[in-house]
């Protein structure tokens, strides 16, 4: 997948991919979230006018929520990776469980070798 294009990388189910990349995005995820929610909160702290606020809390929250929608990908495609269906993406939205499946996805090796979901991203024929 080395010439692959931003929607193959971000915006398929298809393939899989290793710790790394995962934890890759989910660290520039997090900093982008901070990037974003920092001056905001600089923002609501120095003004009382509640339409700025509400303003600029709706954009960040709507571009926060377009940067999740590659994280649900990824999410799919590192479960791939461990061998399971993408069905199991639903832990994600249960409180609490949703951390503990995060952390499934960071630190659970995948499966060696090729399985039905497609070759092993560790390989280096890619």
């Amino acid at each position: 997948m080395k010439n692959a294009s931003l929607e193959e990388r971000f915006l398929s189910t298809k393939g899989r991919i290793n710790r790394k990349i995962f934890i890759l995005y989910a660290v520039c995820f997090i900093l982008f979230c901070l990037f974003l929610i920092i001056p905001t909160f600089l923002v609501i702290i120095s003004t009382t006018d509640g339409t700025v606020v509400d303003i600029s809390i709706s954009i960040v929250s709507t571009l926060i929520e377009l940067a999740l929608l590659p994280s649900l990908f990824l999410g799919i495609r590192r479960l791939h990776d461990l061998d399971k269906s993408a069905v199991w993406i639903i832990l994600c939205v249960i409180p609490l469980i949703n951390m503990l499946f995060f952390a499934y996805l960071c630190l659970i090796k995948g499966t060696d070798g090729d399985n039905k979901y497609g070759k092993d991203p560790l390989s280096l024929d890619l």
